[in-house]
């Protein structure tokens, strides 16, 4: 019977606790977008005739299995090469000064040279853009062999270039951690990921949304 070590421990606890500080400032982001709306709007609406509000869940909850589908291949240079192809769904929010962004789906992933093998993971992330331009995304994966023989979870953090709204680029690092098994094949990784996002239609508009009840 296999036991957790002091140190494994150790680790486990500091992932967990690194994912949420990373992840704290870019739900502090989402919260000064939706903020920043309702004062344009409050300004906005002293001058205009008053109407029937009708009010809706904040749009994340209002549809919680999102509004974009996304595809994604990526490469991530490690101890082990890796290649992936990932499909999932996205709810994005937009805005006229970010472009947020959140993520969960699940990939494929075949590793090559020092440690050969297949992989299948899930994965959570969020963003925030600013529109035609870049900005900055962490990402939480956890990754595991056909026989669930390896388990790993490794955390991300970096930039996302998004040229146009419909396609992104994300640089990142990462580090992965082994729960399970006798054989770490990342460790330190650099990723580059490309996506492609869907249905931009049905993308929430925070200021639109606001005018619109």
């Amino acid at each position: 019977m296999m036991t957790s070590s002091p140190v494994t421990l150790y680790k486990r606890i500091y992932l967990f606790a690194s994912c949420y500080l990373i992840i704290l400032p870019i739900h502090l982001i989402f919260l000064c977008q939706n903020c920043c709306a309702q004062i344009v709007d409050s300004s906005e609406f002293k001058h205009t005739p008053q109407l029937p509000v009708t009010k809706k869940k904040p749009g994340f909850f209002y549809k919680p299995l999102g509004n974009s589908n996304v595809l994604a291949c990526s490469f991530t240079s490690a101890q082990t090469t890796q290649f992936s192809l990932e499909a999932g769904r996205a709810f994005i929010s937009t805005s006229a000064l970010v472009t947020t962004q959140r993520n969960i789906g699940f990939g494929y992933d075949h590793l090559f040279y020092h440690t050969p093998g297949n992989y299948y993971h899930l994965f959570y992330e969020i963003s925030a853009v600013i529109p035609s331009i870049a900005g900055v995304s962490v990402r939480l994966e956890t990754l595991a062999t056909n026989n669930f023989s390896g388990w790993l979870l490794r955390p991300y953090v970096g930039v996302t270039i998004a040229p146009i709204d419909e396609f992104q680029l994300d640089i990142q690092y990462s580090y992965s951690f082994l729960i399970r098994g006798n054989n770490n094949p990342f460790n330190n990784g650099l990723t580059l990921r490309a996506k492609i996002l869907f249905n931009k239609n049905k993308w929430e508009d925070v200021h639109s949304s606001h005018h619109h009840h």
